[in-house]
């Protein structure tokens, strides 16, 4: 039995999607318009430019993570589809493009839902005077659309995207800027999200210790030898709402 409990934090930061919110219908909605209007054999092809399409968004967020000049995520999802087409020899205009990226950025917000649990969280948590943020490498500005549209807005006093400081998780400055708003520092915070990388590495690599909502599945112990012991976070969970079991 773990003696980790959320009372030895005065702040805890969240990230958004697949941690507090369930998006993950809309990039598989915004996927299957984009090839219904280019071929007519979607079945066929769907699993195989899905798996591309992640692949190279990860990529894009990872290379600007690396030093390259930041992008907006709305820039990194258009690429992404690009070299996806590109890698199955499929052609897309100019047009289709502009209007599959502005599909995918307004399911964002259309099909997002609040995790079971979630909002009983986040109320246990501000009647205990916990400082709440959340970080999110998604589209600019969503967080506060997303979290309005949800009625979940003010249970937050600090909200970071990539736009606020040109950059993404797991750099540093998303994760300082979170905790310079709540006015805390590493020791007094707790990270909670569901990429290992971004999320994970990104926060212990500061000193903040984190949670890690393992919704998508993985190995713990292969994600430590890949990425070194210091990542390792204080708790794994399969969703967020767990956490009320260590109030």
């Amino acid at each position: 039995m773990t003696d980790f409990t959320l009372s030895n934090y005065t702040a805890i930061i969240f990230d958004l999607d697949s941690t507090l919110i369930n998006t993950h219908r809309y990039p598989l909605r915004a996927s299957m318009w984009i090839l219904e209007k280019i071929t007519d054999d979607v079945e066929a092809i769907a699993d195989e430019y899905l798996q591309h399409l992640i692949r190279n968004y990860r990529k894009g967020i990872q290379e600007v993570a690396e030093g390259a000049e930041y992008r907006k995520p709305f820039d990194v999802v258009k690429r992404a589809i690009k070299e996806s087409m590109t890698a199955m020899n499929i052609d897309i205009d100019d047009a289709l493009l502009e209007e599959g990226t502005h599909l995918f950025r307004w399911l964002h917000v259309e099909t997002s839902e609040v995790y079971p649990g979630v909002e009983e969280l986040l109320i246990a948590l501000k009647e205990r005077g916990m400082k709440i943020g959340v970080v999110t490498n998604g589209f600019e500005k969503h967080i506060q659309i997303i979290l309005s549209k949800l009625n979940l807005l003010h249970y937050f006093a600090s909200m970071v995207d990539g736009g606020d400081v040109k950059a993404f998780k797991p750099m540093a400055l998303p994760f300082q800027r979170a905790m310079d708003n709540l006015g805390v520092g590493p020791k007094e915070t707790l990270f909670v999200g569901d990429e290992y990388f971004a999320d994970i590495v990104g926060s212990t690599s500061l000193g903040i210790d984190a949670v890690w909502v393992k919704s998508r599945g993985g190995n713990l112990d292969e994600m430590v030898a890949k990425y070194g012991e210091s990542s390792r976070p204080k708790l794994v969970v399969d969703s967020t709402a767990e956490l009320a079991q260590y109030l």
